[in-house]
């Protein structure tokens, strides 16, 4: 944890190489005493750890006092060795020493910003050193301030950003720096209040200290929008988005940290609204960022190659996106490795590739395996939790496991009701698909009254031509369908496009559902026909009667005309067809 927050990225795992990442040599020091694959050099306990963190400044100063103990003996060595052999230059020197009183005067002041500089850099690397050893290290210790036995990861932050004024209140810019990483850090929690709380707070800072046009403040200000599009706020989430666009300018076409952040942070604005090709193109100009800047990072390649997918279903690509999918189901990728949420969520989207293959059993299986690791390593309600559970319902809808699909589905509304409120998108889409069991079931009078409230707050939220929004209307429109309220069922289908229901909905059969949805409704059966269809056919079926034989080619046997008696069957062997038309009849 001491080294994800000092890369500012709490999901970050540790790998080979990591003491590059590192500048101070005592804080390497520590980590790698900490973690030793050697048990008798592994340090024994936190506490040691911690000692080791707060003493870090006398340590310093005693290596700092014998580092420059040694430079002063090798300092009067060379005078000495100087000393022999200077005499025949001291004319010479005397000369180049006066020549050269101009350049030092200018260099002395250069040094003495240098100094000042040098001295800022250590007075903050020491409140760092605080911070970290009392502050954060502190919020873990139960017998501290407003302590608690087994602190939660919530507990821990709320209490370690309680201190920053005071740590970094002359430090802009160092504050801002942990104010990011403290957003990550609630923003993997899903806590976005708390992570755009502290994520507009660094932007501010940074954009008043470096200006609204440094690469600091537009890497803060494309996390802030990603907060923003988490909460559905889209249209100031595009205004953000175009704005750091512009300020970015060139070096959005460079291979930088900066570039692979607009075009991740697009491809999440995309990806909600739906925007299947659009999100595609951004995420994968994020990946070829990626492959050029941080080739190595496992975790960023699963979170690329994930989305990727995503897409890919939506596009009807269904087998490339198992194909890739399935390529991340190995133990390289595995929750020590990457992290339990982005782990999960590669399986999540495997199940939904399943899914759209019919591959029902496989897609259950590897959902429930989501869920379960979620449930123990994030909590039972946390929002992933509910994206799970709520894809699990849409399987159980597709197997008529009625039962199931409701108890999963209000579940996984009740966890969105309090992570994005009752008219979060995520909220809604749950909505939705209980609104479709609904429709399933034949009630559809309860049907309509859940699905009309849905569909007008994704058409406010996103818009009527939304993939969202069309979907629920189709539904919406066939419960109206099945009361016989055809006149409002009409105008709902009337610009839904089959392209965008899949986008929704994976399926390949949106085109022949609308064509039958929008034809003439008395060539369809509705629900009281089949009803009427079965009650007649039972009988049939449970005493049949006779097999009749007939001869091939023929109509039929000549029982065919009891069938029908009284009346008789008018066939073309037995008279003529009469033209009425013909002979003026």
């Amino acid at each position: 944890m001491l080294y994800q927050l000092l890369m500012g990225d709490l999901r970050r795992p540790m790998s080979a190489g990591w003491e590059q990442d590192i500048a101070d040599p005592l804080l390497v020091e520590d980590i790698g005493a900490s973690c030793h694959g050697d048990p008798a050099r592994r340090l024994s306990s936190v506490a040691d750890l911690v000692q080791r963190l707060k003493s870090r400044a006398a340590r310093r100063a005693m290596a700092e006092s014998s580092r420059s103990a040694r430079d002063r003996a090798a300092a009067v060595e060379r005078a000495l060795e100087r000393s022999r052999t200077r005499r025949p230059w001291v004319v010479a020197a005397l000369i180049a020493l006066l020549s050269g009183l101009g350049i030092s005067s200018s260099l002395y002041l250069g040094e003495k910003r240098a100094r000042l500089e040098a001295a800022h850099a250590a007075a903050r690397a020491e409140a760092i050193n605080r911070f970290l050893s009392d502050d954060l290290l502190g919020a873990a210790d139960p017998s501290g301030p407003g302590g608690a036995h087994n602190p939660t990861m919530r507990d821990v932050l709320a209490r370690t950003a309680n201190h920053l004024d005071g740590r970094f209140a002359n430090d802009p810019e160092t504050k801002a720096s942990i104010e990011l990483a403290l957003g990550t850090a609630y923003f993997g929690l899903t806590d976005y209040a708390n992570a755009e709380k502290y994520r507009a707070q660094a932007l501010d800072a940074l954009d008043a200290g470096e200006g609204e046009d440094s690469t600091a403040a537009l890497e803060a200000q494309y996390q802030l929008i990603s907060v923003l599009v988490q909460t559905n706020r889209l249209d100031e989430a595009q205004r953000r988005l175009n704005a750091a666009d512009h300020l970015a300018g060139a070096r959005l076409m460079q291979d930088s940290h900066l570039a692979f952040q607009a075009h991740w942070t697009r491809a999440g604005y995309y990806k909600l609204r739906m925007s299947v090709l659009d999100a595609a193109r951004e995420y994968s100009a994020a990946d070829r960022i990626r492959a050029r800047i941080d080739p190595d990072n496992d975790t960023l390649l699963l979170r690329l190659r994930d989305a990727l997918s995503w897409c890919y279903v939506r596009q009807g690509r269904k087998e490339e996106a198992e194909r890739v999918l399935r390529d991340l189901m190995t133990p390289k990728y595995s929750p020590q490795r990457v992290g339990p949420l982005f782990w999960a969520q590669a399986r999540i989207d495997y199940g939904i590739a399943l899914k759209s293959l019919g591959r029902d059993e496989d897609a259950e299986h590897v959902m429930s395996a989501a869920l379960t690791e979620l449930r123990e390593s994030l909590g039972p309600d946390h929002f992933f939790v509910a994206v799970v559970q709520n894809e699990l319902g849409d399987l159980y809808i597709r197997q008529a496991r009625w039962q199931a699909a409701v108890q999963s589905l209000e579940e996984a509304q009740q966890i969105l009701r309090r992570r994005t409120g009752e008219r979060g998108q995520a909220t809604l889409i749950v909505g939705a698909n209980l609104g479709i069991v609904q429709y399933r079931t034949a009630q559809y009078a309860r049907a309509v009254d859940s699905l009309s409230g849905v569909r007008t707050d994704l058409v406010g939220l996103l818009g009527a031509s939304s993939p969202q929004a069309q979907s629920v209307s189709y539904y919406l429109a066939a419960a109206l369908t099945g009361l016989g309220r055809y006149s409002e069922a009409a105008p709902l289908l009337q610009d839904l496009q089959p392209a965008d229901l899949a986008s929704a909905e994976p399926r390949d059969d949106w085109a022949a559902r609308l064509d039958a949805m929008r034809g003439d409704r008395t060539l369809f059966t509705t629900a009281d026909g089949i009803e009427r269809l079965w009650e007649v056919s039972v009988p049939l079926l449970e005493t049949p009667p006779p097999v009749r034989m007939y001869a091939p080619g023929s109509w039929g046997p000549n029982a065919v005309h009891q069938l029908v008696a009284p009346y008789a069957w008018r066939l073309p062997f037995e008279r003529a067809w009469r033209d009425p038309n013909a002979s003026g009849e």
